[in-house]
């Protein structure tokens, strides 16, 4: 979609407090969804950020896939952390919900 003078509107991705305290694993799986959607249609990504946003964009709940992903994007973290460069700020969010992905994964796979 574009504006009369041209320029393109990018969908804003908003995170609601509710969300980040749900149940339900689902609405977590779509935020990253959305986040790496919305990153790969912004820009050309390669290297470990290109993975993270090309796995997170076809993530459908498997729970080892969802554990490698906040594996992986904690791995990237911490080593641009330590090399002190600057982490780019979606990796921190697509970390942060794998974790809230897997924490409430846990007590469907009890049942």
């Amino acid at each position: 979609m574009t504006t009369k003078s041209g320029q393109v509107l990018r969908q804003v991705v908003r995170s609601r407090s509710d969300e980040w305290v749900g149940d339900n694993p689902n609405v977590y799986l779509k935020r990253l969804r959305d986040v790496c959607r919305r990153e790969l249609s912004i820009g050309s990504w390669s290297g470990e950020t290109g993975v993270i946003f090309s796995v997170g964009v076809r993530l459908d709940g498997d729970v080892p896939t969802v554990r490698w992903l906040r594996d992986f994007s904690r791995g990237v973290i911490e080593r641009e952390v330590k090399q002190g460069e600057t982490v780019y700020d979606p990796i921190f969010h697509i970390y942060n919900l794998t974790v809230r992905t897997l924490e409430q994964m846990k007590p469907q796979e009890a049942a």
